[in-house]
């Protein structure tokens, strides 16, 4: 298998030299380097004009390009075109391979091949990954290792060079040939050259990083400021009522649920996959409702959670990208919380609903709120007591 992670190298290192060498367009770079090998050049070509490289793509995507001779006697060259979201997740939108594999015997079969190879590739490029823990490998099946999808697979074009050269091997290089297309397109959509795989994880801890090199000069700035406050508020006063309770919905057990057109995963709020939309009532599209996956409890060891009524809350209810202050006052007011005209139904909403109690049993390691369900219950009351004040 040496053929896959070679490549990546190899062809993430050639895109490097293009940008190093007064920015060369990438394409032309590698045809400069193809005097003597035609059909490798043939295959860069073909795939070149039949992506459009060059030419215009919408805002916030980036095309890449990579070569292989497969060292089985064929010439593959691919572009991939990406988006990247600010949360560093990748959409591969377009995929454009040639093939000069020799003598064809059967169009149809290499193209399957190298249409296969290319959603294997992407789910490896984008998320494969093993880990280990206790000295023993964490994934075991289908449940914890995430592949491409069918609505997150790219639109897949392959193109066959005709020739009468002997026929070459097909097996790997249409997944070989794809992790370095798709890094190398999101270089070009981002600046980012990534180096490591899986390519998400990466791009996400670069944002990690980024955020805190950010926020580095002000923490600096705030922490004798708060501990000069700290020595002249030796008795400073208790949390506000609200602080409790906003330790829990805004946790993202509770916040992925509360989004506009697609619900989150995760402790990193990472967009749902598969792809789903809100749908009516928030029970999702009629061609994929929620209750296709989400069953009455947790299935497949917990991987996918489950109550009878899984659903995005409405969009009055939308909480993501609200503050503490906002969510409080959305939480009172009976337009915005699902129509509870008192504390006291709240409360009730909080103590009962399948949904809120599938935070503290949410399986597969997920996290759970700060509190304990008995405590938050106990934080409401308390904030109903106290009037229901906001931050």
């Amino acid at each position: 298998m040496g053929v896959t992670h070679n490549t990546f190298v190899i062809e993430s290192f050639i895109d490097e030299l293009a940008a190093a060498a007064a920015k060369q367009d990438p394409v032309e770079y590698r045809r400069a380097l193809l005097g003597k090998s035609p059909r490798a050049r043939a295959v860069l070509d073909l795939a070149a004009r039949a992506a459009g490289w060059g030419g215009p793509l919408p805002a916030g995507r980036g095309r890449g390009v990579s070569l292989l001779y497969s060292g089985w006697g064929s010439y593959l060259a691919q572009v991939a075109e990406v988006a990247v979201s600010k949360a560093g997740e990748v959409r591969v939108h377009r995929v454009v391979c040639a093939v000069d594999c020799g003598t064809v015997v059967n169009p149809d079969t290499v193209k399957a091949q190298i249409e296969g190879g290319i959603v294997f590739g992407i789910s490896g490029a984008l998320y494969g990954e093993v880990t280990l823990k206790n000295g023993r490998v964490q994934q075991s099946n289908f449940n914890d290792v995430r592949v491409l999808r069918i609505n997150e697979t790219p639109a897949i074009e392959v193109h066959l060079v005709r020739n009468g050269e002997p026929p070459g091997g097909i097996g790997e290089p249409g997944t070989a040939v794809t992790a370095p297309a798709v890094a190398n397109a999101v270089f070009a959509a981002t600046g980012k050259r990534i180096r490591t795989l899986p390519l998400e994880r990466q791009l996400r801890f670069g944002l990690r990083r980024t955020i805190m090199r950010a926020f580095a000069p002000l923490i600096v700035v705030v922490l004798p400021i708060a501990a000069c406050s700290r020595r002249r508020s030796a008795q400073a006063a208790d949390p506000a009522p609200f602080d409790p309770i906003a330790s829990v919905v805004m946790h993202p057990r509770c916040m992925n649920c509360h989004q506009d057109e697609s619900p989150r995963q995760t402790d990193a709020a990472i967009l749902h996959r598969p792809l789903v939309v809100r749908g009516k009532d928030g029970h999702g599209a009629p061609t994929q409702p929620c209750q296709t996956c989400h069953q009455a409890t947790n299935t497949a060891d917990g991987f996918v959670p489950g109550v009878a009524t899984w659903e995005l809350a409405p969009l009055s209810m939308l909480w993501e990208g609200r503050t503490k202050q906002q969510i409080c006052e959305q939480m009172k007011d009976p337009a915005r919380n699902g129509g509870r005209r008192t504390g006291q139904e709240v409360i009730e909403h909080m103590k009962v609903d399948p949904l809120v109690l599938w935070a503290w049993t949410p399986g597969a390691d997920r996290t759970t709120p700060p509190l304990s369900h008995e405590k938050f219950v106990q934080a409401l009351q308390a904030w109903v007591a106290a009037g229901m004040p906001c931050p």
